[in-house]
């Protein structure tokens, strides 16, 4: 039985995986030296292709980097000296908060829950912080900050350096780049690609930042930005990466550049609208209960006095289906559903289908 991997991340690759990867192996992608004229030339195009599929303007470089929580520390230690702001729902921005403060950071929390129903738009930052972390999309609790609100944040607070987390929501959010210092985000999610890459998006302003707190401070050493920016302009890496990832992350973007941005958006949207009314008709129901907030590519999915542990190993070993669990106290009774580009109605109709059993059942 072929599985259906609605897991969080990783999730399922793009059908074409098999192929990609013998096209690789047949271009020299697996052994090609990462200062070869092929590979300038694979990471040009690459490059160019995320920019256009985005719309990032030339304000802005594009960098790889081995992990978003890789990214998350290098623009506290590149960025900022002594004090970030993170908004903190769910253990991954959670996490971002801690790794300010390992860094010897004074890490201000301001924290929401999946019951969140005000404006992060609104939210008061101190004056003595030097960045505003933000996340874009919750993972592990389904909680979507919409992309306004963040402008909004981002328009009150010009002097500070401002940084998202897309981890989870990207290709799907739609950034005003103009606004935007750091944003990052791993292929393994949105990107349907194998996991070990991420892709960081760093402004002029902020390089600019970086360079003159170095004169001061230690801002890390191959991979602080202004080094990864400086071999990006040369179309190389500052060390030998994944070259693989970089290969088949072109092979996604450019697939995604064949169906249009736009549709893949609509797409996306449209099967959240209908996954979020048809779970109204069982037992189920949402973790977070403001619809605005609610996350249109990661379903968090209440069961209710189910246990959800139970219930995604059953449809693991009966479905080949297999979710995400959420984290702490919301383990037992809550999961996540992934809904990237690649995932289809007819995925989502076998999880609603299992959903609709398991509440007949306890009838």
């Amino acid at each position: 039985m072929k599985p259906i991997v609605l897991a969080p991340g990783p999730t399922k690759v793009h059908p074409e995986m098999a192929q990609w990867l013998q096209e690789a192996v047949e271009e020299g992608a697996v052994w090609q030296s990462h200062r070869s004229p092929w590979f300038l030339e694979m990471f040009a195009d690459v490059n160019k292709r995320i920019k256009d599929l985005l719309s990032i303007p030339d304000t802005h470089t594009v960098l790889f980097m081995n992990s978003s929580n890789e990214a998350w520390e290098r623009a506290m230690q590149c960025l900022t000296t002594t004090e970030t702001f993170h908004t903190v729902g769910g253990e991954f921005a959670m996490r971002w908060h801690q790794y300010a403060g390992w860094l010897g950071r004074k890490a201000v929390e301001w924290k929401y829950t999946h019951e969140f129903d005000g404006n992060f738009g609104e939210i008061e930052v101190p004056d003595t912080a030097e960045a505003i972390c933000i996340t874009n999309n919750e993972t592990s609790i389904g909680l979507w900050t919409p992309e306004d609100q963040i402008h909004q944040l981002a328009r009150r607070y010009p002097d500070k350096m401002f940084m998202v987390d897309v981890v989870s929501s990207m290709p799907h959010c739609k950034l005003d780049w103009s606004l935007i210092d750091v944003a990052m985000w791993s292929i393994q999610k949105g990107f349907h690609c194998i996991a070990g890459l991420s892709v960081v998006v760093v402004s002029k302003r902020a390089l600019a930042r970086a360079e003159e707190l170095e004169k001061t401070q230690s801002i890390g050493t191959y991979h602080a930005f202004p080094r990864v920016a400086e071999y990006a302009a040369q179309n190389m890496t500052a060390e030998t990466p994944n070259v693989l990832a970089i290969y088949i992350l072109r092979k996604a973007v450019m697939k995604y550049q064949s169906i249009g941005l736009d549709t893949l958006r609509k797409n996306l949207s449209d099967r959240a609208a209908a996954f979020y009314s048809a779970l109204e008709d069982t037992s189920f129901g949402c973790l977070v209960k403001e619809k605005a907030y609610r996350s249109p590519t990661l379903f968090a999915v209440n069961s209710g006095d189910l246990n959800a542990n139970d219930l995604r190993a059953k449809w693991a070993k009966e479905l080949n289906m297999w979710t995400g669990a959420c984290y702490g106290p919301l383990k037992d009774h809550n999961f996540r559903v992934g809904n990237f580009p690649m995932h289809t109605p007819e995925e989502h109709e076998v999880m609603l289908n299992a959903i609709r059993a398991a509440s007949l059942a306890k009838v």
